[in-house]
């Protein structure tokens, strides 16, 4: 499990507001190949949330492009293919 440790970055974001952004430095090998979004949340969020995410050799940034306010994020960034090699 130790070599997935360098392949796979789990972070936890802070809430987004409409129209707001977070960045952060992801420290993988490559460019994630897929970012997971998932709301750190076990109630019920009734707000219009949509997250876009972009992710480049070097940091990871979601914004939140709907009308509502979400609770903490969970974002885990994937290097796929450095594994299958």
């Amino acid at each position: 499990m130790a070599l997935l440790g360098a392949f796979i970055d789990s972070r936890t974001l802070v809430a987004l507001t409409t129209a707001d952004t977070v960045t952060y430095a992801h420290g993988l090998p490559a460019a994630p190949d897929v970012v997971i979004v998932q709301e750190n949340t076990t109630t019920n969020n009734t707000s219009n949330l949509k997250f876009c995410v972009k992710a480049d050799a070097t940091n990871v940034s979601v914004w939140n492009y709907g009308e509502g306010t979400s609770a903490t994020l969970n974002a885990v960034a994937v290097v796929f293919h450095s594994i299958v090699r």
